[in-house]
């Protein structure tokens, strides 16, 4: 965007997803009608880590809400390696916390998640292939139950 925030700043860009995955399962059923040639089919979100950008949206993954990124070297793309990260947080953003972790956000859209509808916080982090997935420890914070009433 412009600095006024009047316009964009430049042409737009298509995204170009190398080696899309084809198979039904993987993708909700409004990118079937597309092709599947796409990261998602809504809440997009971008990070930057270790100099890869991660672009993601959200897409239906095995029936589950699903935020999908896709990875690369260059802001532009060519983004590969679309892989799930944390099921029922679509449509979610990534910050990084004053501890210095990775968090993300959830709202547990699909029957499967641990609560729906309502907000939530995740801790994520980065396995050894460099994809995002969920910590394998969780702040004490982020357990705590909701006093009653809430």
């Amino acid at each position: 965007m412009k600095d006024d925030l009047s316009d964009f700043a430049e042409p737009l860009r298509p995204v170009t997803l190398l080696h899309p995955d084809h198979d039904p399962a993987l993708h909700g059923k409004q990118c079937v009608p597309r092709g599947m040639n796409d990261i998602g089919f809504e809440g997009a979100t971008l990070l930057k880590h270790n100099g890869k950008y991660y672009l993601g949206s959200t897409d239906e993954y095995h029936g589950r809400y699903t935020m999908m990124l896709a990875v690369s070297d260059n802001i532009y793309g060519p983004y590969t390696d679309r892989e799930p990260t944390v099921a029922s947080n679509g449509g979610t953003g990534f910050f990084e916390g004053k501890d210095g972790f990775l968090y993300t956000t959830i709202f547990g859209d699909d029957n499967q998640a641990p609560w729906r509808s309502m907000p939530g916080l995740l801790r994520v982090e980065f396995n050894a292939e460099g994809h995002v997935q969920l910590a394998k420890t969780q702040p004490a914070f982020i357990l705590r139950k909701p006093a009653a009433g809430r």
